[in-house]
């Protein structure tokens, strides 16, 4: 599912208009009618039957179908806050349709009548004709809202820059302040489409119709947290447009995708068949993330694991570790160091892939030992954790003999530390972090996070849908590069085995919250939880 930003939508709009030969009144009217149908399935559901969780796209995906005919529901109140703009515009058509369906519903302008131009003057005309109940003063506008059953936004869409004007905030917090619920239009209002930022005021969503594809704004937080149920409307913009090739190619990861590029296993296949992962991993004290990213890469269907670790700690990796990896010392310290470089590219050219990084320290040593290792690898590998932290600002040049066989898996305060930049600007720009550091050190980005996304530098970028915040605990990125790693052990390559690691990490993660309290999974649950994963996917 493609994931357009403010600026590719008015050029997609432009183009169905000009190139398509739709009118953009015929666009306007079946942005409108999703919503007034999204209205209505709200209506149903009031009584709290069928309610889906936040986030479940496919309960109103059927919206550009029409308005089915209801019945018992002309006792609600629908209140429309409609903007001056085109969003406004698919809020008045979204009420001349309840209207049509017997449904008491007022309209609130949030603006001088004479602003409102265009498509949308001629669905305020239609209204007027109608004679529909306009609350023209603003008390009498806000007590409307506070009474309502449902509440369409339709304040402002995706053009919103900066702050909303004091005039508009006042109708938000009113808005926010009822008991109604509410159907923000295209996008929830004060809500950044394109960073997930919001303004001091910002509408919360139960439910956002947006058009034609998803925008960024909606998938990230904390946007993502005043979005509600997200449901991608069909508003007659050609299919072909839809898919063109925009500048960068975004989308969200699907089961789909996931399953084909994990694909089946033959029958007659051995453990020879499916590549051999190496991890250097552990130091004194972190001996638990080796043992951890390991199991995982085990788990997620490596034919052989081998974990690699400083001399020092081999008794205690040994002990901890599960049964189906294999263990190898090198050195006697209780960290890597430079000396160790050479041993650990001998171990390196038994495995098919290699990890670096799961708790190995930030010694002077260690620091070097993974800039030599990485510059000198013939082979593709992930680097996670203190892996990055070695690299800092340095990672374009140790890399540039070997981006393209590299998956890089930093969290935001070490996408920092590689960007030279700071923890808040990194949360604040996730998207352009990501893709910049992607196309900056030329290979695949996992930024990882609350909507992890994954980026390529010719391009593509993928949004992460899968997990939960009991993700949010020491051990988890562990689990992830063991089964980055072990995807990229079995011959899939980079951008596919971090796309196919992020979304398995995360449903593992759901699986494992099963019946229980999110906080309380841990990361061997999450790495356990791959079994049913796989089998979600019917790769046995």
């Amino acid at each position: 599912m493609r994931v357009y930003s403010a600026e590719e939508m008015r050029e997609l709009d432009r183009r169905t208009v000009e190139e398509a030969g739709v009118p953009s009144l015929i666009l306007m009217e079946n942005a409108g009618r999703a919503v007034a149908t999204a209205a209505l399935v709200c209506i149903l559901s009031a009584d709290g039957e069928d309610r889906q969780t936040a986030g479940d796209m496919r309960r109103l995906a059927p919206l550009a179908a029409g308005p089915p005919e209801f019945s018992d529901v002309w006792d609600a109140r629908v209140i429309v806050v409609a903007g001056t703009g085109n969003n406004g515009g698919d809020g008045l058509v979204a009420a001349r349709h309840l209207l049509d369906h017997g449904i008491e519903c007022g309209i609130v302008l949030a603006g001088p009548v004479e602003e409102i131009t265009g498509d949308a003057r001629v669905n305020l005309e239609a209204l007027i004709r109608r004679e529909a109940n306009f609350y023209e003063y603003r008390e009498e506008a806000l007590d409307a809202i506070e009474y309502a059953d449902v509440i369409v936004d339709a304040l402002y869409g995706t053009g919103l820059r900066g702050e909303m004007p004091k005039e508009a905030r006042g109708f938000v917090r009113a808005i926010n302040s009822s008991d109604a619920q509410v159907v923000a239009v295209d996008i929830p209002s004060g809500v950044n489409a394109d960073t997930g930022k919001t303004c001091e005021d910002a509408v919360y969503a139960d439910v956002t119709v947006t058009f034609a594809a998803l925008k960024p704004g909606l998938l990230m937080y904390p946007g993502a947290s005043f979005a509600g149920e997200v449901v991608v409307a069909d508003i007659g913009i050609p299919p072909a447009l839809v898919n063109m090739n925009a500048e960068r190619a975004r989308c969200i990861i699907t089961a789909d995708e996931v399953a084909a590029i994990i694909g089946n296993r033959m029958p007659d296949s051995h453990k020879g068949s499916h590549g051999h992962a190496g991890l250097f991993a552990g130091s004194t004290g972190m001996v638990g993330a080796a043992a951890m990213s390991g199991e995982a890469a085990a788990l997620a269907g490596a034919g052989l694991t081998t974990v690699v670790t400083p001399g020092g700690q081999y008794p205690i990796l040994a002990a901890r570790t599960s049964a189906e990896c294999m263990t190898l010392p090198i050195g006697a310290g209780d960290a890597f160091c430079a000396e160790d470089v050479d041993a650990a590219i001998g171990a390196a050219s038994r495995f098919d892939a290699v990890a670096i990084g799961c708790g190995i320290g930030r010694s002077e040593g260690t620091q070097e030992f993974v800039r030599q290792l990485a510059a000198r690898l013939d082979r593709r590998f992930v680097l996670d954790a203190d892996g990055l932290w070695a690299l800092g600002r340095d990672a374009a040049k140790i890399l540039s003999e070997a981006a393209d066989r590299v998956v890089l898996t930093p969290h935001p305060g070490e996408m920092a530390r590689l960007l030279g930049t700071d923890v808040v600007w990194v949360q604040s720009n996730r998207l352009e972090a990501a893709e910049r550091a992607a196309g900056e050190f030329g290979c695949v980005c996992v930024l990882k996070g609350a909507r992890t996304i994954v980026a390529h530098p010719w391009g593509e970028t993928f949004f992460n849908l899968t997990g939960n915040h009991g993700l949010a605990k020491g051990g988890s990125g562990d689990v992830l590069t063991g089964i980055i790693v072990s995807f990229l052990a079995q011959g899939i390559p980079p951008l596919d085995a971090a796309v196919a690691g992020v979304w398995a990490h995360g449903r593992a993660a759901d699986f494992a919250a099963e019946g229980r309290a999110k906080r309380t999974i841990s990361a061997p649950d999450t790495a356990a939880a791959l079994s049913e994963v796989f089998r979600l996917l019917g790769r046995d």
